[in-house]
């Protein structure tokens, strides 16, 4: 062998390795609870899913790094009728992931199927009220035309959500479940999907992924908290909700990651199902004597335990509040016994929660025996199957009226006995320009029905963390969503 063409075996190689070490730093690798089944963002029982969903489909508008309005799959739009119309023009440049053209069509049939879906109350309550083809149509077939019931405050910025992200109608009707030939409209598309997994890569047709973007993202159902752990250890996930102590702990201690604030918090609450009336009953009372005994003290126990607050503001005159006497008397005097389940997914705060909401409650002469590491647990708690459980809910909501409308007015089966207590009051408090004492008072007396109901007491807003590699640097993404867009992550 010649000594030239020794030296460009040895240049093709030294190449193809610094080409895998490149694409190697440009795969993003992030933990599923589970595989999606469908390209369905009303279906969605995880963070993860929406992570894919919020990649893999566009939106009329979105946002810049300012926080701005700015051009999706439209590049114009005006608003007209006192700001009760808006008309949106198209970019006929953008294109599928399989090359075709985004037709107006496709759009209108796309945003209908979201505003006709029964779990999509946010555009319904904000569209024209009657048959969506009166509120969604085409103008001279290209322009989509939206009416509004009234004038909206911020309407773009709802419409910049990842659920309202176009869907191609027709591909979906012809599988019943997701899978890589389903065309997407946003950044990336599918590459392979399994019960475990999920890949997505670059759409090669949208201007938006750059180089030093992410090129291949890993999806991996992870259930294991032992294993979460010792892949951030080895700096082997690069999106990550941190959630207890530990896995925070991990992640700081490697120092491979940095840790961001999410731009909007989870809902903690101490939910019942199935109880005896005077369990229930003693439930309500735990709540209101909580509501003033644990919220604030709670945080100063543990100093490595984020700081969680009220969601009652604790100077409100509505806010039920009582001392040991009186919750001892509204008791009867009598011993209950609760027992509080926890699965195998609890995080190490609620573990320490559950402790604390344990040791309160004996003092007011509630018993409550914790059980932990139930196997299965999500299916139980949508199937109403338990008695007592401290739970935290994910947000993605905009407000906290929002956030309560989507779990309790939505047909939600954990809670459908609480629609007629409480959506009264949430659908006030969410009329378009309702003001801000309205509002409140509407929350207030939420919180209060859902108390007295015995079956969901609510404790505290618990602020996220995300934990990223340094290895990645955030661009255009001020205010981290629970969401992650990719195209923020520059190598």
């Amino acid at each position: 062998m010649s000594r030239t063409r020794w030296r460009s075996i040895v240049l093709a190689l030294f190449l193809l390795t610094a080409f895998r070490s490149e694409a190697m730093d440009k795969t993003m690798r992030i933990a599923l609870v589970r595989s999606p089944q469908e390209l369905n963002p009303f279906t969605y029982l995880s963070l993860p899913e929406w992570y894919i969903h919020f990649n893999i489909t566009a939106t009329l508008v979105t946002l810049d790094q300012d926080n701005q309005i700015v051009s999706g799959l439209a590049n114009k739009w005006s608003i007209e009728d006192g700001g009760k119309t808006y008309k949106f023009t198209l970019d006929k440049s953008r294109k599928w992931s399989d090359g075709s053209s985004i037709t107006p069509d496709q759009v209108l049939t796309s945003m209908s199927s979201q505003a006709r879906h029964k779990n999509a109350t946010l555009l319904q309550k904000l569209l024209k009220q009657g048959p969506v083809e009166e509120a969604l149509y085409l103008e001279d077939g290209a322009a989509l035309v939206m009416r509004l019931e009234a004038p909206v405050q911020n309407f773009l910025y709802n419409l910049a959500r990842p659920e309202y992200g176009v869907i191609d109608a027709d591909s979906l009707s012809k599988t019943k479940v997701l899978t890589a030939k389903i065309k997407t409209s946003g950044n990336y598309k599918i590459e392979s999907i399994t019960e475990n997994a999920l890949v997505l890569v670059p759409n090669r047709f949208s201007s938006q992924v750059q180089a030093e973007n992410p090129q291949h993202i890993e999806f991996a159902v992870i259930k294991d908290t032992a294993e979460i752990i010792k892949r951030l250890k080895q700096g082997n996930l690069d999106f990550y909700e941190a959630q207890s102590d530990d896995v925070l702990a991990t992640a700081t201690e490697s120092g491979l990651y940095q840790v961001v604030d999410g731009g909007l918090d989870n809902l903690a609450t101490m939910q019942a199902r199935k109880l005896k009336p005077e369990q229930r009953r003693a439930v309500q009372v735990l709540g209101e004597f909580l509501d003033k005994n644990v919220l604030s003290p709670a945080p100063k126990k543990a100093a490595s335990r984020p700081v969680a607050y009220s969601v009652v503001p604790m100077s409100s005159q509505e806010s039920a509040r009582i001392s040991i006497a009186e919750a001892k008397k509204r008791l009867g005097g009598k011993i209950v016994t609760l027992k509080l389940e926890l699965g195998e997914e609890a995080t190490k705060n609620q573990l320490y929660d559950a402790e604390i909401i344990q040791s309160e409650a004996k003092k007011i002469g509630i018993t409550i025996e914790i059980v932990k590491g139930i196997k299965d647990f999500r299916r139980r708690w949508e199937m109403e199957d338990y008695g007592l459980t401290l739970m935290r809910m994910g947000v993605n909501a905009d407000d906290e009226v929002e956030l309560l409308y989507g779990y309790f007015c939505t047909g939600f089966k954990p809670y459908q006995s609480l629609q007629p207590l409480v959506c009264d009051s949430l659908n006030t408090a969410a009329k378009p320009g309702t003001g801000s004492e309205s509002i409140n008072a509407s929350l207030l007396k939420v919180y209060r029905d859902i108390r007295e109901s015995g079956k969901i007491v609510p404790l505290y807003h618990f602020p996220r963390r995300f934990l990223i590699p340094k290895r990645w640097t955030l661009k255009n993404y001020n205010n981290l969503l629970p969401f992650p867009i990719f195209t923020s992550f520059h190598a």
